[in-house]
């Protein structure tokens, strides 16, 4: 029976397309979870919990519990993104243990990390990770045992309030009205063609718009001031995520789906 405890990874999960660049990666934080925290987590002595989660449940419970029962939260606040915080927060009112980490590209946390032990790693893709692992690895065994099992931000801040997860006192009706009051303050329906799209980055989306119009790569290239070969890169990623062959095929589905008419709305939005 595995007794190992549980480290739940809260983090950027996919790339956005302004990053891209900057990381010189479209699946960045992918590979940063796959190549550096979970063996990190792992050399630790912990079970690692994804922070994608999949199935038929709400997203948001499986969150909340994962938040409320693991025993260690890694939660990484680069590039600062805002479902990051709010997880932080929440395992923060549940007083309980988090290790903090951000990348050596983000410089500036929001609150004065010198009241809370904050390893910063190297975002760089060399993929060669062994010392980065080796210092993490110890950066998550100290926060965990330096925690005594509680969040160390609270005795700078005084709070003597524990939040609690209970989903055992949500009845049925509760979370029926919960569904309804949403659907209401949703007053734009989602455009039926964010669906052809949902597996694109918005960089993808351009680069796909753009061969609709007939673009070669080296067109693509100048236009957003990308590298050739990266722009016949984000290509062959557009037609892999699409299931398509070649450009011609790219084309006729970006066409045929409004790809133009999407991006436009998008703009002006």
């Amino acid at each position: 029976m595995d007794t190992k405890p549980k480290c739940f990874v809260i983090m950027p999960i996919t790339t956005p397309a302004s990053f891209v660049e900057i990381y010189s990666d479209s699946d960045h934080f992918a590979h940063i979870l796959q190549h550096l925290f979970m063996p990190a987590i792992e050399k630790a002595g912990f079970d690692t919990i994804s922070p994608k989660s999949t199935g038929s449940n709400l997203i948001h419970a499986d969150i909340i519990n994962n938040l409320s029962n693991s025993e260690l939260v890694l939660c990484d606040m680069s590039i600062l993104n805002p479902n990051v915080f709010f997880e932080f927060g929440i395992r923060c009112a549940l007083d309980k243990p988090i290790a903090l980490v951000k990348d050596d590209k983000t410089e500036i946390i929001p609150f004065d990390t010198g009241i809370i032990n904050f390893h910063t790693y190297c975002s760089t893709p060399t993929w060669n990770f062994s010392e980065e692992i080796e210092r993490l690895s110890k950066h998550i065994k100290d926060s965990y045992e330096k925690s005594k099992g509680h969040n160390a931000l609270w005795k700078y801040f005084g709070v003597d309030q524990i939040g609690a997860f209970s989903p055992e006192t949500i009845t049925s009706d509760d979370k029926l009205n919960f569904i309804i009051q949403k659907l209401s303050e949703n007053k734009v329906l989602i455009d039926p063609r964010e669906s052809a799209f949902t597996k694109l980055s918005r960089q993808e989306k351009n680069i796909l718009l753009l061969v609709s119009e007939g673009k070669t790569n080296r067109d693509i290239a100048n236009i957003l001031e990308l590298g050739e070969g990266t722009a016949r890169n984000y290509l062959s990623s557009v037609l892999d995520k699409l299931g398509l062959s070649n450009r011609a095929e790219a084309a006729a589905y970006a066409i045929s789906n409004g790809l133009r008419e999407l991006l436009e709305k998008k703009d002006t939005a």
